[in-house]
């Protein structure tokens, strides 16, 4: 934390407020609740790592499994008041020709279809929030309205676009930046 202040600093920027995410989760949980509430997520029961998950990424990561998406709203709220831990996800929109777009402001014109996005957790099964959830409703929550970040998040922001639109936030302005790497090609 102190690296980050002593970068500010550096530059000649200050603050108004300093803010842990960590401390948020309230708020987190909140906006992960509405998005339920409205029918834009569910409750995947799936344990972590079961044969029944798919299978993603090069670390063999689970991503979800594609019958939970269809479980009955009564189902899922039996299997939650029996205590059974689940994570919960959003549900991306899968009509065809559904595009999420945004426009970035070194890349232009951004758009991908709502299939070739996987449906990604809000919530873990441990109630905590993913950075997607908390990113999203701490920007909401503080009214951000630039978000400046490396061109390694650049595929995020259609998960972040979702996430902002299912609450009822207007998307802040995205500026995605190319990397700075050092001589041998690391960050």
């Amino acid at each position: 934390v102190n690296s980050i202040f002593e970068g500010l600093k550096w530059l000649g920027l200050g603050w108004d407020e300093e803010y842990k995410q960590s401390e948020r989760g309230v708020l987190h949980r909140q906006m992960a609740d509405a998005t339920f509430q409205k029918g834009l997520a569910y409750r995947d029961f799936t344990p972590a790592h079961s044969g029944d998950s798919e299978k993603s990424g090069a670390q063999g990561t689970w991503l979800f499994n594609p019958g939970m998406r269809e479980l009955s709203r009564e189902e899922s709220d039996r299997r939650a008041a029996a205590g059974e831990p689940f994570a919960l996800r959003f549900r991306v929109p899968r009509e065809a020709g559904h595009i999420i777009r945004f426009n970035d402001a070194v890349y232009g014109e951004q758009m991908k279809a709502g299939a070739d996005i996987e449906d990604f957790a809000l919530l873990r099964s441990d109630g905590m929030p993913t950075y997607h959830l908390a990113s999203c409703a701490d920007d909401a929550d503080l009214r951000i309205s630039h978000i400046i970040r490396g061109q390694d998040h650049l595929s995020n922001t259609f998960k972040h676009v979702l996430i902002f639109e299912a609450a009822g936030y207007t998307p802040p302005q995205f500026v995605h930046l190319p990397l700075l790497v050092a001589p041998d090609g690391t960050k």
